[in-house]
């Protein structure tokens, strides 16, 4: 049984098996769970479970595409608890799928309902009782779909997200004056209910996902724990274009993350020239795990890179690159002759972009386990995040990222990982199966 912490959450979808997982995570941190759904009976069920596990929760029905109920279940929450800690905006789906050429106007605005207008509903109607919150705070789940468009006959849905994924951005601008932080969490595939009309009419394709996913399983609700981490008191989150009067308005206590990875040279033809073409390169310096750094370090986020550069001008420019957009750069280790390099064409119209890699023997694929002081590394920190990039590059970078993994787990350190699984590169084996029983 937790400790009540007086803390209320409102959770959207919550009878379904990520927002039930998230209502479990909170109830764990001892919040007040304040369930939504649309079936009664369902959620009475989740209520009999929460109880059983010793949280105090309680439902309330009604539609979240429905202003005037949303509008009117809202300030009946807010009134009874007096304010509103946090609003998980979770409810969505899919709704179908439907080519635009034949897709209905209803449909249409159907998808956009569930999906955005929801987010918007609710936010609205939430916000004069976050403004009596403790660390008020807005999540809202959204999906890659919102990036990178969806599958076929999916296009309306990520429009939708997509939608959600600006409206979150919009929704911290406007809240930030009132310290209320407003975030987007963006899952993976996740093996729930959402999937099952392709799990169960093409079993072929949804097993297929799989083979996409560096550690060869779908993720599961239950490991979902990104949104009661944001939630909690020791994090803020928040637009890096607010002016300083704003930011000082605002108590940040921020947990320090480490990033972990290779990053390299980009040589690039000025706009949309081809490589037979071009004069000159554009230089830029970047990486998956730098550019999470430096994404970070713009939130105000303190950050640690930890990699391996050449000692010469090239890697003293990469070093300098990540040190003046405000990242830690102290725990960078030096050796090997080379920076990697990468070419890149950039495609226009129909025309795909194309790369080149120059990055074999380079200094981070020669790192070895020992060669990094993890314990020094992450002792003041609470995060490490590393990518399926850094693994793939040479066995000994394998060697050395399992090591901080094991390292960081020891510590009881939070680890994350963006799988960003890259066949021409993966050549080693047994390596993440180690990683995952990290």
């Amino acid at each position: 049984m937790s400790t009540n912490n007086g803390r209320v959450a409102v959770i959207t979808g919550a009878t379904g098996g990520i927002g039930f997982e998230i209502a479990r995570r909170f109830g764990k941190e001892g919040y007040t769970l304040v369930l939504n759904g649309l079936d009664a009976e369902a959620g009475a069920e989740k209520l009999a479970a929460l109880a059983k596990e010793g949280y105090t929760a309680e439902f309330h029905a009604f539609d979240v595409t429905n202003e005037e109920q949303v509008n009117a279940s809202i300030k009946s929450i807010g009134d009874k608890h007096s304010k509103i800690d946090v609003v998980v905006n979770n409810a969505g789906g899919l709704g179908g799928r439907s080519r635009f050429e034949v897709m209905t106007t209803e449909f249409y605005r159907s998808v956009m309902a569930l999906n955005l207008d929801s987010t918007f509903f609710v936010s609205r109607a939430a916000i004069p009782y976050l403004k009596k919150g403790t660390n008020a705070n807005i999540i809202n789940f959204t999906s890659n779909a919102g990036w990178n468009a969806g599958g076929p006959g999916a296009g309306i849905y990520g429009t939708s997200k997509a939608g959600v994924h600006a409206i979150t951005r919009a929704l911290a601008k406007d809240l930030a004056e009132y310290g209320i932080r407003v975030n987007a969490v963006s899952p993976g595939t996740i093996d729930t209910p959402f999937h099952a009309q392709i799990k169960s009419t093409k079993p072929e394709v949804f097993a297929s996902w799989k083979n996409n996913i560096m550690l060869g399983r779908l993720g599961q609700p239950e490991e979902i724990d990104l949104a009661a981490f944001l939630a909690g008191n020791d994090v803020l989150l928040m637009p890096d274009d607010l002016d300083e009067s704003n930011k000082q308005k605002i108590n940040i206590k921020m947990n320090k993350v480490v990033t972990f990875g290779e990053i390299m040279l980009r040589l690039a033809p000025q706009g949309f020239l081809r490589f037979s073409q071009a004069n000159s390169f554009d230089a830029i310096y970047g990486g998956g795990e730098s550019n999470v750094a430096v994404s970070l370090a713009n939130y105000n986020v303190p950050v640690e890179f930890v990699t391996r550069l050449p000692k010469n001008d090239i890697g003293e420019c990469a070093m300098m690159e990540m040190r003046k957009r405000g990242v830690g750069v102290d725990k960078i280790i030096y050796g090997g002759d080379r920076l990697g390099i990468y070419f890149l064409e950039t495609g226009a119209v129909s025309r795909g972009s194309k790369v080149v890699y120059d990055r074999a023997h380079s200094a981070m694929s020669e790192i070895e386990p020992g060669m990094v002081d993890w314990s020094e590394v992450f002792k003041d920190a609470q995060w490490f995040h590393w990518t399926g990039i850094t693994p793939a590059i040479s066995q000994s970078a394998a060697d050395a990222c399992l090591e901080a993994v094991r390292v960081a787990s020891s510590m009881g350190i939070t680890i994350s990982t963006d799988l960003n699984y890259r066949a021409k590169l993966w050549n080693y084996d047994g390596i993440m199966e180690a990683i995952e029983k990290k």
